[in-house]
């Protein structure tokens, strides 16, 4: 199976002329809190070129979330350039605020936990820090409380009721009209 593999990207690498498995990327880390401005999360990413003509990257954080989030710099400068990267590139970057958060209100739209584990990814690339989730209000309670199982009996389920000013199509939503939906978190 191993053979059968290896030929078949050889076969697509020498159809394309573009290689199958990429060449892994040279990335030099380092952390030391003597980078100016000295925050939080702060880091300076630096690109180079080998002789080759290779990306080099260089980064210098201040704290393993700075690397973390010069990496998601990182990422976001090769998605949006590609091969077209710039000869050379630096970055200086750090958290103006600390908290820097969004809020998810699954108390009146219930989310699924591989939902809510998508939305922190897409945080996490946009370098938010701080998930707020809305666990009760009127409208839903959405935590399992074993010497209370009405609660979620009687708020963690609903219909979807139909309101004119919000008439989206069912297809959007994903669900029927007459469905019940909703859940609640362990």
């Amino acid at each position: 199976m191993k053979k059968i593999l290896c030929l078949l990207l050889c076969l697509a690498a020498a159809g394309t002329g573009r290689a199958v498995i990429p060449a892994p990327q040279h990335i030099d880390t380092r952390i030391s809190n003597a980078l100016p401005p000295a925050r939080e999360g702060g880091y300076i990413l630096r690109l180079t070129r080998d002789a080759d003509g290779k990306p080099q990257w260089h980064i210098s954080a201040n704290d393993a979330s700075g690397r973390f989030y010069a990496e998601q710099t990182r990422r976001q400068l090769e998605a949006e350039y590609g091969e077209a990267l710039p000869q050379t590139l630096e970055v200086v970057d750090y958290p103006k605020l600390s908290w820097r958060g969004l809020h998810v209100d699954v108390s009146r739209h219930f989310f699924t936990v591989d939902q809510l584990k998508a939305f922190m990814d897409r945080m996490a690339a946009l370098k938010l820090n701080r998930l707020h989730l809305h666990l009760t209000d009127g409208p839903g309670w959405r935590l399992q409380i074993k010497a209370y199982p009405r609660l979620t009996d009687y708020a963690a389920w609903r219909k979807e009721r139909r309101d004119p000013a919000w008439e989206w199509p069912t297809t959007r939503l994903g669900r029927d009209y007459d469905e019940v939906y909703g859940g609640y978190f362990t």
